[in-house]
């Protein structure tokens, strides 16, 4: 993946979290505290700065009650085609 689409990806990710955790109806803090990190940390992953572990991407994905194939794929309106 070249850099510019890794950049791209990356922000993808973290639109797709702020989205599933909007949903949800959770705050920032809320869910930064479900998975162990701090509020700062989650602004970071959620505005793309951030990149995911697997283990994080799973912890994610289970407080936010989707699969984790969701928060980190490839496609889709976020993600690149």
């Amino acid at each position: 993946m070249k850099p510019k689409q890794r950049e791209a990806y990356v922000q993808a990710v973290g639109a797709r979290v702020t989205k599933y955790r909007k949903r949800k109806g959770l705050s920032q803090e809320d869910l930064a505290e479900a998975i162990g990190v701090s509020r700062s940390a989650m602004s970071r992953i959620e505005k793309g700065q951030q990149e995911l572990t697997i283990s994080r991407t799973q912890e994610l994905a289970f407080a936010l009650g989707v699969a984790a194939s969701n928060i980190m794929s490839l496609t889709g309106k976020e993600g690149l085609r």
